[in-house]
């Protein structure tokens, strides 16, 4: 289970578009001229548009379906799929791990790999975004099977149940494989939203998120100011107790000195009484040496 986990698919997505109207909306998604919630307009800079050469934006781009719808043989069947709309990323850890320009390679690999099957003049647009959590490519184009000069989405994408599937293993052989990304589990059971209930879902959740988004920025906001609150009563504190040992060193030393002069002071005292008494002492011997010879002269001798 654990492995499953870490493993790093290419993905590959299709999505069919059986009107004018329904090939508009995905251009105008793909070229961002409307509002797309889910996107981050400050990085549409950084969208890249594979086939620039012949289409521009939305408009143009429909003017080059509507061109190879008329160059077809037959009109097309009232309920006929006009385009197809492929959509290839990878994992979102597996993105990460790809540099720009490999990535980059990997999405020109994957239009030129739709080519294979209906020829670059079929292609209508072929739109990277990088705007986006994961970068992923656009490619709408038209389902005409590569010799032939009609709309084919069957023979393309269908005739058994398990074309699909042989799809995906040709993707991943030819160009998914060669950038390390895995196959999808064959056979899973797993459901998957079109890209049209993927970016209903996205724009019916976005008010909830971006009100919780708000609401998160609220909090922080109000974190980020108790922070710089506590900050300053910390740097306040911090200064205070710089001012008080600052002061209490003042102190100390000051009365460092005066305990030194009063030392000294009591020192010369001492050192000026030492001499005095030793002054006197010495008088006081002397005095007590002469006295025995004033009293008791030496007699003298009679002849």
């Amino acid at each position: 289970m654990m492995n499953e986990q870490l493993k790093s698919y290419g993905i590959f997505r299709l999505e069919k578009l059986k009107s004018i109207g329904e090939v508009r909306r995905s251009l105008m998604h793909v070229f961002r001229e409307q509002e797309t919630p889910n996107a981050d307009s400050s990085k549409y800079h950084l969208n890249q548009n594979l086939i620039a050469k012949y289409v521009k934006d939305s408009d143009s781009a429909l003017a080059r379906l509507r061109a190879r719808l008329e160059r077809m043989s037959k009109s097309p069947r009232k309920n006929a799929v006009l385009a197809v709309e492929a959509v290839f990323t990878a994992s979102p850890e597996a993105m990460l791990q790809l540099a720009v320009e490999q990535r980059i390679r990997y999405f020109r690999d994957c239009v030129r790999w739709v080519g294979k099957f209906v020829g670059a003049e079929s292609i209508i647009t072929a739109q990277v975004h990088r705007c986006e959590t994961t970068d992923h490519l656009h490619v709408i184009f038209s389902p005409i099977p590569q010799g032939d000069n009609s709309l084919n989405f069957r023979k393309l994408f269908g005739g058994n149940k398990h074309r699909l599937s042989q799809i995906q293993d040709q993707f991943h052989q030819e160009v998914a494989g060669k950038y390390g990304l895995d196959r999808g589990v064959k056979g899973s059971r797993a459901t998957h939203q079109s890209l049209t209930e993927y970016n209903s879902l996205v724009n019916h959740s976005l008010p909830e998120l971006r009100a919780e988004k708000h609401e998160l920025e609220r909090q922080c906001n109000d974190l980020n100011k108790k922070i710089l609150r506590g900050r300053q009563l910390l740097d306040a504190i911090t200064s205070d107790i710089k001012k008080a040992v600052v002061e209490h060193s003042n102190t100390v030393r000051y009365c460092l000195t005066a305990l030194k002069e009063r030392l000294m002071d009591r020192w010369g005292m001492i050192y000026e009484g030492n001499n005095q008494f030793k002054r006197e002492a010495d008088e006081f011997i002397e005095e007590v040496e002469d006295k025995p010879k004033r009293e008791h002269p030496v007699p003298r001798r009679r002849m």
